[in-house]
């Protein structure tokens, strides 16, 4: 695994890409102590734990950028995408 390069950051967590990972298409979640990976294709926990409250905000947003993550990730072309919170009350 290369270096990465952090997608985004909201209420504690920080979301994560590293370039030439393995499979299957993934982010890492990084939570205080915790740390948790979410499959992109599905939007499921693959592995680890993080508190639930946070997890179901991961997977939102997870959810929301599946499609720029998928393409990230076949690309190795990472950017920053915005939070959950900066979209709140956004038109």
């Amino acid at each position: 695994m290369g270096g990465g390069l952090k997608i985004t950051e909201f209420e504690g967590m920080r979301f994560m890409m590293y370039y030439g990972d393995h499979l299957p298409m993934h982010i890492t979640v990084i939570s205080s102590d915790d740390t948790c990976t979410i499959g992109i294709k599905d939007v499921i926990l693959i592995d680890g734990c993080i508190p639930s409250n946070k997890l179901a905000r991961a997977m939102e947003w997870t959810k929301k950028y599946r499609n720029k993550l998928w393409k990230m990730w076949e690309t190795q072309k990472f950017k920053k995408l915005p939070s959950l919170e900066s979209k709140k009350g956004a038109k």
